[in-house]
């Protein structure tokens, strides 16, 4: 059970350091765009409770239940006030 919760509580302090990290531009741009250090969203944002069983009797040593390794922008407009 010690394990389960040192592992757990690792890839919290990890998850949360990610997205809480700063997104500093890289300059110079082409003048039209910038680019930046890190991506916005990365299969690594996903939520832990996505890809792990954080149930330590059906999943003691903590492994990975559901892999992401992508994600994808939806293409959310703003039309007539509401985002689609």
């Amino acid at each position: 059970m010690s394990n389960f919760n040192e592992r757990l509580q690792a890839l919290r302090l990890a998850h949360k350091q990610l997205i809480q990290a700063s997104n500093d531009a890289i300059f110079p741009g082409n003048g039209i765009f910038l680019r930046y250090k890190n991506p916005v969203l990365t299969a690594a944002h996903a939520p832990i409770a996505w890809c792990y069983d954080l149930n330590p009797a059906s999943n003691p040593y903590l492994m990975t239940r559901f892999g992401i390794n992508a994600v994808f922008n939806a293409g959310a407009i703003k039309w007539e006030g509401n985002i689609w």
